[in-house]
């Protein structure tokens, strides 16, 4: 799914990761609509493509 935002965006692999980050409530919300709201991008890894989330609290 985030090749196929990335290559849709034409964002550059290089640029990816801040570009993931920055962008986390776009990307997040073309995923799905309320995903912006739960969770938080906290660090993108350019050597192996993980994105990692920190789940927000309930309620």
């Amino acid at each position: 799914m985030l090749q196929r935002l990335m290559a849709d965006r034409a964002w550059a692999l290089p640029i990816a990761g801040g570009t993931v980050l920055d962008y986390w409530p776009d990307v997040a919300a073309a995923v799905a609509p309320k995903l912006p709201d739960h969770a938080q991008a906290v660090a993108f890894h350019l050597d192996t493509g993980q994105l990692d989330l920190r789940p927000g609290s309930p309620g």
